[in-house]
């Protein structure tokens, strides 16, 4: 379905968007840019890292994240099971529990930081240049994939698919810089804009919270009556530096590529390693298998990453006093197959004697087979820091 920002249904070479998936909203189509950026923004991903590898019936308890608040605990993030009896975002705590049982989560800063590298080093099977942003997003320079991948509803799907194999909700938005993309992942998700011409009319619209400002400053703007980026585009720029700020005047020149906004890219390590923190603990052979495949899924993209095949995982599980038990699973040959994978790690579980009930899992692979690939070998060019300008 193709259509067009003012209605226009005469001629479909002047059409300035297309609509291609149900998630997507549309692709601002006059020219492509040679650089275009994708943002994955993960508005739960405190909550996912220490729920993602639930499994079995207790997957369906209602699961919060809370965080202390001058003395008292509010929620910050609450699950599907959670909203559905009536828990809130912002809500006290005391008040939350009267709505039925809950599961209590406090964030765990290091795990989150872990599981951000984590899924940057998967995320670059599909582009050499990923970056993380913040706390729970990722950048991927995307122009030169489109082709390897057939299209970029194709590789944008693909990425889409993955993430939810991961275990995770992301919002996504394509544009030429990578701020522009950053916005929009956060403000208006699966909007795709490959040419700089649109970016006014698509960032302009936003509110002028979205540019996250420092309270003070952003109160100044209000009170004169700004609302929006485009508001605040029209402001005299050495009154808007003098006044409030020239990161403020950097910041619009960023989005709309005005100047340069180098970034730098994620370096892969040579071995992989990767643990899961399951959310209660676990004594039976399936629920280990189903939050091992999260697992298996992040090492599937670094070998795809890396062009090479792993000769055998080394797995731990370590229950809740911190011993592990450490096994094996070895192959006959090198191999990059899920099914397989999973298939021997089953025969391993099923037979062996869990003594205590497990609370995290580990998966490391330090031995590799090189195969020659030749997506990744296209798309990994010699990468350095990109900037758009």
């Amino acid at each position: 379905m193709v259509q067009t920002l003012q209605g226009d249904k005469s001629d479909i070479t002047k059409r300035p968007f297309k609509v291609v998936s149900k998630d997507t909203k549309k692709v601002l189509l006059k020219e492509k840019s040679k650089i275009l950026w994708m943002h994955i923004h993960l508005p739960h991903f405190f909550l996912e890292v220490l729920i993602r590898g639930a499994a079995g019936k207790r997957s369906k308890k209602a699961c919060v994240l809370v965080e202390s608040e001058k003395n008292q605990n509010k929620i910050i993030l609450a699950n599907s099971y959670a909203t559905s009896i009536g828990v809130r975002p912002n809500m006290l705590l005391t008040a939350a529990c009267m709505l039925g049982e809950l599961k209590i989560f406090n964030r765990q800063y290091d795990l989150e930081r872990a599981a951000l590298i984590q899924l940057c080093q998967w995320a670059m099977q599909f582009t050499s240049f990923v970056s993380p942003v913040d706390k729970n997003g990722l950048t991927l320079e995307i122009g030169g994939s489109q082709n390897l991948f057939g299209s970029l509803e194709e590789l944008l799907g693909k990425i889409s698919k993955g993430l939810k194999e991961l275990g995770y909700k992301a919002h996504y938005a394509v544009a030429p810089t990578p701020l522009a993309a950053v916005l929009l992942a956060r403000e208006s998700p699966y909007e795709i804009v490959t040419d700089k011409s649109f970016l006014s009319q698509v960032i302009g619209a936003l509110p002028i919270t979205a540019l996250r400002l420092e309270t003070s400053q952003e109160k100044d703007l209000q009170n004169c009556g700004i609302k929006t980026v485009t508001d605040c585009k029209r402001l005299p720029r050495s009154g808007l530096a003098s006044r409030l700020s020239p990161k403020i005047v950097d910041t619009l020149d960023r989005i709309f590529g005005k100047i340069p906004d180098p970034q730098s890219p994620l370096v892969l390590p040579k071995n992989f390693s990767s643990k899961i923190d399951l959310p209660w603990e676990v004594d039976n052979a399936t629920d280990l298998i189903k939050a091992s495949d999260l697992l298996i899924n992040e090492l599937l993209g670094y070998l795809q990453v890396n062009n090479t095949l792993a000769d055998k995982l080394d797995w731990s599980l370590v229950d809740r006093n911190g011993d592990s038990e450490h096994f094996e699973v070895k192959f006959s040959q090198p191999h990059s197959d899920k099914s397989h994978m999973r298939l021997l790690l089953r025969e391993v579980l099923v037979h062996k004697s869990i003594k205590k009930p497990i609370q995290s899992i580990k998966l490391e692979v330090k031995k590799f087979t090189s195969y020659k690939n030749h997506l990744t070998k296209n798309m990994f060019h010699d990468k350095g820091s990109y900037s758009d300008g």
